[in-house]
């Protein structure tokens, strides 16, 4: 049986909002991320957990998010590769 091995992907990560077509990518404030921390490095929300901010950001989880990144793939020799995203907790095509 083959050695297991694992190559993290946690550079180069980018986001835009999907139904804009005037959106450009944004890079991503860090890695894991969340689409708020995204649009708050960016200045693009307010903070929600302070005052009444989360009124004026609810259109955020109204909203579908594109988030991307490039990797080089394995070298398998033949070999079955899989590509796990552990943590992931929302939809993903």
């Amino acid at each position: 049986m083959r050695e297991r091995t694992v190559k993290p992907i946690e550079k180069g990560w980018s986001f835009k909002q999907a139904d804009d077509e005037s959106a450009e990518f944004l890079p991503v404030a860090q890695f894991p991320t969340n689409i708020h921390l995204d649009l708050i490095y960016h200045k693009i929300i307010p903070d929600p957990f302070i005052g009444k901010n989360e009124n004026n950001v609810q259109w955020v989880g109204e909203k579908a998010w594109i988030y991307k990144t490039t990797f080089a793939s394995p070298n398998a020799d033949g070999a079955k590769a899989i590509l796990a995203f552990d943590g992931l907790d929302t939809y993903a095509t």
